[in-house]
């Protein structure tokens, strides 16, 4: 092999080694970006999960609040009136069956 051949197989296998190292460094920043894309994925997942979390727990604190503030008191409310007039009726009836006035 001539000097001058063997020169030009020089310059083309660093070319050759040129050019992978350049795709290979491609290939490590595609990567890398499909990486830090998957974390930030991630991260956004897990803020929405725990934004949805602390969502749900406020409505069941609100939906709490509310049954504290006027179902309770109204099932009370109605519990107690039934009370009232069943001892009352039942007040009623005794009175009439033992024939007070």
């Amino acid at each position: 092999m001539s000097r001058r051949h063997q020169d030009t197989v020089c310059l083309e296998r660093e070319a050759q080694i040129k050019i992978k190292e350049s795709l290979k460094k491609r290939d490590q920043e595609v990567e890398k970006m499909y990486a830090d894309m998957w974390e930030r994925d991630r991260q956004i997942k897990a803020q929405r999960e725990e934004d949805e979390a602390r969502a749900q727990l406020e409505s069941n604190r609100e939906t709490l609040r509310v049954c504290i503030t006027y179902i309770i008191p109204c099932t009370l409310t109605i519990e107690s009136a039934y009370n009232f007039y069943f001892f009352y009726f039942n007040i009623q009836n005794y009175i009439i069956l033992k024939g007070h006035p």
